[in-house]
């Protein structure tokens, strides 16, 4: 198996054949070849969107998780509503490159098998009705579960940070 542009790279500065002045311009070289080889982040880049939207959904799912102390029937439509915006978010997400860990928490999120919103509205439709005290436990690890899907958002590189660093030097 031929090993990638990025595995060759590692590979020369293990073995010590890669030399590199220890001055400003050969970290800049050396910064260009990991983002061209490969081995550069592996985060997507910021989206304004994303964020906003996600927000969004939190807003809309934590009011929703509200309700659930009335009976599932009388919701069905408000449930349909918050369930289908944090499913074009999810699809969104799995659209834009680099995004796995965004991805992962999202299906996570999701899973009518775990227990963050899935399992809550699984088990709100089987349970017909929510205690409020099950609703009050269950809400901050929802809301957790989406401020780390945030949190992962605003750890990502701005573009225009990138292009004012790659323009300024």
């Amino acid at each position: 198996m031929k090993p990638n542009a990025c595995q060759t790279f590692i590979l020369l500065v293990s073995q010590n054949r890669f030399i590199m002045k220890k001055t400003y311009q050969g970290f800049r070289i050396l910064i260009i070849l990991a983002i061209l080889s490969g081995c550069g982040t592996s985060a997507a880049f910021f989206d304004q969107m994303s964020y906003k939207e996600t927000i969004s959904a939190k807003v809309e799912a934590l009011a929703l998780m509200d309700k659930a102390v009335d009976d599932y029937s009388t919701q069905e439509a408000a449930i349909e509503e918050v369930n289908l915006a944090m499913q074009k978010v999810y699809e969104y997400e799995k659209n834009r490159e680099n995004n796995a860990e965004t991805i992962r928490m999202w299906e996570i999120l999701l899973d009518p098998e775990k227990n963050l919103y899935g399992g809550f509205i699984k088990r709100w439709e089987s349970q017909s009705k929510l205690s409020k005290v099950f609703v009050d436990e269950a809400k901050p690890q929802i809301e957790k579960a989406f401020d780390i899907i945030l949190g992962l958002e605003t750890k990502k590189v701005k573009p225009e940070e990138a292009n004012s660093f790659l323009n300024n030097n």
